[in-house]
């Protein structure tokens, strides 16, 4: 399979977090509201309250071309046609410091969405699309992640921080694929005639929607005692996601031609990752940002136990089988292969002050893939990406600053 995508999140299943959350410079070392959940430590302790609101729009598309059968579809003898995936999706990062104890401690409170996915590979959302080439994998593929983050810093001696913060996480995912169960790729026996096949009509449609909850925490550390830098470092570990939810199977008629209401469960490692960054101090006229992280998906889902493991069983979470009309039992557990290494992300930001209220700047960026060659697909998309971009801010008064910024993203093709 050749995946091509041009975007802000480029993968399915969720993986990397969003990095532009907070703004472009926001980083473990970046003193700001942004930093309550990429190192509480480096959380402001100075100049009172401060409040950070940022929205985002994310515009995504994914072009798949399928290879498998050496790229010809069973059902028509011709190559497979390409799919393609194009969304808009609005995002948004909100938090709040406030400085207390005669600024030896901040307290944060952050709002974010790290993990956001939209794939819909349909051009006509009335159709079935059992003849997408990506059917396996996903047909349509949503997944969101809420994240409310309280946090502390407490100043050890001057120019040193400590903090900690803990991420309570709201997900939810509604998936839209089919089984092949018995491996013809959609094809079913016809009545009209001995070898006579029906293209595209023996796959199951499964429609499920699932919800849950996993915690992550992050330490930190924060150093403002080298001149004219600061330099920051943080570890975030994560629960898995564990979701369930109900959905409904459709099956074919050479497979019974009923409907039977499901149940649904999906558990789903994250990585543990670890930050550091330095920046400038921001009473220069130019100020510097680097960051750079690592994804510890080795650790969690190197092997077999860290696959993601979906389950689908009937209300009464009994397997699928000829009692519901079905001619076969249905496999219960399916598990979705990723055997991950790690992945380890760049940014470098600068801004220099153009006019007294007004700032300008540029950032570029970089992420490496976790997942091997083989485990690519539809629906566990991850490339090596590149992105570069511009931003500016402008001071109005002594407590309100605006700024905007663009970003561009570019993946690398993958087969």
């Amino acid at each position: 399979m050749a995946l091509l995508g041009l975007c802000r999140s480029a993968w399915g299943i969720p993986m990397h977090a969003e990095r532009g959350s907070g703004g472009p410079l926001a980083g473990p070392a970046w003193a700001s509201p942004a930093t309550i959940g990429l190192n509480p430590a480096a959380m402001p302790l100075a100049d009172g309250p401060r409040l950070m609101l940022e929205g985002n729009f994310l515009q995504s598309r994914h072009s798949i071309l399928a290879t498998r059968n050496d790229g010809i579809d069973p059902n028509t003898g011709a190559p497979y046609e390409e799919a393609v995936s194009e969304s808009w999706i609005p995002g948004g990062y909100a938090g709040v410091t406030w400085p207390i104890l005669d600024n030896r401690v901040s307290l944060g409170l952050a709002l974010q969405a790290p993990w956001q996915t939209d794939l819909d590979f349909r051009q006509d959302p009335s159709d079935s699309c059992l003849d997408l080439s990506t059917r396996y994998a996903a047909i349509l593929y949503q997944s969101s992640s809420l994240q409310a983050v309280p946090a502390v810093s407490v100043q050890v001696i001057k120019g040193l921080q400590i903090g900690a913060s803990l991420s309570l996480a709201s997900d939810h995912f509604k998936i839209l694929r089919t089984w092949d169960p018995m491996g013809t790729e959609g094809l079913a026996p016809g009545n009209e005639q001995p070898g006579f096949y029906v293209p595209y009509t023996n796959d199951v449609l499964v429609r499920t929607e699932m919800a849950g909850r996993h915690l992550e925490w992050t330490g930190g550390i924060w150093l403002s005692r080298i001149p004219y830098v600061q330099v920051g470092a943080s570890y975030t570990q994560r629960q898995p996601m564990a979701l369930e939810g109900t959905g409904m199977t459709e099956f074919s008629e050479f497979m019974g031609g009923v409907d039977v209401p499901i149940r649904t469960t999906l558990d789903l490692p994250l990585a543990d990752e670890l930050r550091v960054g330095l920046t400038t101090v921001d009473s220069l006229p130019v100020q510097l940002s680097l960051t750079w992280g690592v994804e510890l998906w080795s650790s969690c889902c190197g092997e077999r136990d860290g696959d993601a493991q979906l389950t689908i069983n009937d209300e009464d979470d009994n397997v699928i089988g000829p009692e519901h009309g079905v001619i076969v039992e249905i496999t219960e557990e399916f598990y979705i292969p990723r055997r991950l290494h790690n992945s380890t992300n760049m940014r470098a930001g600068l801004e220099a002050q153009v006019l007294p209220n007004w700032t300008l700047g540029a950032h570029i960026g970089s992420q490496t893939h976790a997942t091997p060659d083989y485990a690519v697909d539809a629906l566990q998309q991850d490339f090596d990406i590149r992105e570069g971009g511009l931003h500016s801010g402008i001071q109005l008064g002594n407590r309100l600053r605006l700024g905007a910024s663009y970003t561009h993203r570019i993946s690398t093709p993958r087969s």
